[in-house]
């Protein structure tokens, strides 16, 4: 069986796919757990998640978990499996923009509405040019909503309870749980701690469920909104009083 992970950028693919691989141990032989993350990776050093694109590098001899942001998607076979997550696009927005304010070339007062332009458009995304969050998710909605060889999962769901979704996935995905692997695989990865993007010390997953909140104002809800609003919903995001106060204020 070869498993991917599939999620919008910044949604927590990378970590999802970390915290399976880990929780999986010998029940998929072959892989490691990653050295790198991002970009391509080459054959000889093929770990266990690769960002982005890398079915389209090799064919592996051995099964993998694969992190890809893409939609295209060719058709699935019956022996892979794909656990697609979906994340706040209001908070992917945030942690997209804070990733883009550490570039070398962007300008110190950099705000969100200026970058929110772009990121609807997926201007600033080159690893996955075909389409914006909206149009990647409607699309695997559309595409993969109803097929059980799909399992989707939320960044929300991890973050509130890793464990309990690791056991949800491995189940859904007819593998066998490992209590100990799985307590091991949340607590190396929940352990790792880097500096966050507006330099404070955070988990490596990054990523606070209410993020949003600090950032958006009435012109950036709007333009948010106006551009996926519905969508937000029926995803269960977008509910709030205070969402609900800055788009009536707009």
């Amino acid at each position: 069986m070869r498993i991917y992970t599939v999620g919008w950028p910044r949604s927590g693919n990378q970590h999802l796919g970390v915290l399976l691989a880990g929780a999986l141990g010998d029940q998929l032989p072959g892989f490691t757990v990653p050295r790198s993350r991002g970009g391509r990776t080459p054959d000889a050093e093929c770990p266990a998640v690769c960002q982005t694109h890398c079915r389209a590098w090799h064919e592996p001899r051995t099964p993998f978990i694969y992190g890809n942001n893409t939609l295209a998607w060719p058709s699935l076979r019956d022996d892979e499996r794909v656990v697609w997550i979906v994340r706040d696009p209001r908070n992917t927005a945030v942690s997209a923009w804070q990733m883009r304010r550490q570039s070398r070339d962007c300008p110190p007062d950099y705000a969100l509405l200026a970058y929110l332009a772009d990121y609807l458009t997926n201007a600033n995304n080159p690893n996955a040019p075909m389409c914006d969050w909206r149009g990647f998710t409607e699309g695997w909605r559309t595409a993969y909503g109803r097929d059980p060889r799909v399992v989707r999962t939320s960044h929300e769901a991890l973050m509130a309870d890793r464990e309990g979704e690791l056991r949800r996935l491995l189940r859904a995905l007819g593998l066998a749980e490992d209590d100990e692997r799985i307590r091991e695989s949340v607590k190396r990865e929940t352990g790792r701690t880097r500096p966050a993007y507006d330099g404070s010390g955070e988990m490596v997953e990054a990523g606070r469920p209410e993020e949003w909140r600090a950032h958006f104002g009435t012109e950036e809800a709007w333009m948010l909104e106006c551009h996926c609003g519905s969508l937000m919903r029926r995803l269960g995001y977008g509910r709030e009083l205070q969402w609900q106060a800055l788009t009536e204020r707009a």
